[in-house]
């Protein structure tokens, strides 16, 4: 994964960025399109290929890339405080 935190690029408009998050009940799926995120799921559920299908049909998303950016490093961030006790709600970024 590219360390470097940066803003979708204008040929991704076709993708969602699709990250992994690791918490202490196990990992977790974060999508997210240009406005923001739009799926969160733990990675281990049954349905979590159709929700990715479902999310990719209703943003016309060709596909799925992997980028960190501020939107994923803020979701990283609220998660560790969730988990923490530190957090009772997930703000959302758009």
């Amino acid at each position: 994964m590219n360390n470097h935190i940066q803003r979708p690029s204008e040929n991704a408009a076709d993708s969602l960025n699709r990250i992994e998050i690791d918490t202490p009940l196990g990992e977790m799926t974060a999508v997210f399109s240009r406005k923001g995120l739009c799926l969160l799921e733990f990675t281990d559920q049954q349905t979590l290929s159709r929700e990715l299908q479902a999310v990719m049909k209703h943003h016309n998303a060709e596909k799925c890339i992997e980028q960190k950016n501020a939107d994923t490093e803020n979701l990283r961030r609220q998660l560790v405080e969730y988990f923490a006790g530190r957090r009772q709600k997930l703000r959302h970024t758009a």
